[in-house]
């Protein structure tokens, strides 16, 4: 019995010996413990609305990539590089202080896509994923008649039209890794409207004056208000572009995070220049009825990487969730 004891007592001095030797050495006195990553991504959206997922970790997941898959059968719906957001202290709750970084992932929702269950794969310092669950939406139909001026603007060749369509392509399409604006708040109406005249998602008809029609989704929202009134930035960004533009007039887009630009279009003033940093309610110009447009309201639009998704999305709803950021960053840090 007392060798025993002496023999354990002599392994744990050798422990402890070893342990003081290795912090001297500058090395962990134990193992350390894996950096710890959490998944914070929507439980349920519906067609056309954006997909904002972010990773919450302790371990860079630049380079990381994530995608929305079709569950049980691994077909790629969409996929987005990780862009850095904002530093998150862990909660004072969980007495150990971590810091963790919020790795940003944005796709969007197609309009067409099938309501159904599918996972949100992040492939990065470690494998995340998540259920997603997509609900159908109704999207109503009108038809909208042109006289003659709006008929040729719409319906005649020009290439002043297709150089201004590929310019904003091209810059709807881009993602700057830099251009991250958070202020922890959701969006705000660009401005008061009388009413909506006309919705995200809408099937429209255009008919032509003498005859024909055209088809197209409306990518946006349309809000009828007078000429004159203050339109104001949905969210903190920068500006990106501040143009005359043939067929949606007065134009204004406004970058949010790489690759989430909002469009305010049909101007009749502007205040605003390229590269000029706006916060959530700068005045970006006055409402009109420039380009083609059927009487004067403001044409509010969102993009995700291209792709046109619902603008009122984020109007009750902030970015960053910080509070179900810190509760799994709480989970992540009382779970080792």
């Amino acid at each position: 019995m007392r060798t025993t004891s002496r023999s354990a007592a002599a392994i744990l001095a050798l422990a402890l010996l070893a342990a003081r030797l290795a912090a001297q050495a500058g090395g962990p006195a134990f193992p350390a413990a894996a950096p710890a990553a959490g998944l914070l991504c929507p439980e349920r959206l519906r067609q056309g609305d954006p997909l904002l997922a972010w990773v919450l970790a302790e371990a860079s997941f630049a380079g990381a990539e994530a995608r929305l898959a079709a569950a049980g059968e691994g077909r790629i719906i969409a996929a987005a590089a990780a862009f850095a957001g904002p530093e998150l202290a862990s909660p004072p709750r969980v007495g150990a202080a971590a810091a963790f970084r919020a790795y940003g992932f944005l796709m969007a929702i197609p309009f067409d896509l099938p309501p159904g269950d599918y996972l949100v794969l992040v492939e990065g310092a470690a494998a995340l994923s998540a259920r997603l669950s997509v609900e159908a939406r109704t999207f109503p139909s009108e038809d909208i008649a042109l006289d003659a001026a709006n008929t040729r603007l719409r319906s005649e060749p020009s290439p002043r039209k297709e150089a201004e369509a590929r310019k904003l392509a091209e810059l709807l399409a881009r993602a700057d890794p830099a251009a991250v604006f958070l202020d922890g708040s959701a969006f705000m109406l660009p401005l008061v409207p009388r009413r909506r005249s006309a919705g995200f998602g809408d099937r429209r008809r255009y008919l032509y004056q003498g005859g024909g029609a055209e088809t197209s989704l409306h990518a946006g929202l349309d809000l009828a208000v007078a000429t004159g009134a203050e339109v104001s930035a949905c969210a903190p960004g920068r500006v990106v572009m501040a143009a005359d533009r043939a067929v949606t007039g007065l134009t204004v887009v406004v970058e949010h995070l790489p690759g989430l630009y909002s469009l305010y279009m049909h101007l009749s003033t502007l205040f605003v220049a390229v590269g000029e940093g706006v916060e959530r309610g700068t005045r970006l110009g006055l409402s009109g009825s420039t380009g083609l447009s059927t009487g004067p309201h403001l044409h509010w639009e969102l993009r995700a990487r291209g792709q046109a998704v619902d603008p009122e999305y984020w109007l009750s709803r902030p970015l960053l969730d910080k509070d179900r950021a810190a509760a799994i960053i709480a989970r992540l840090i009382e779970g080792r």
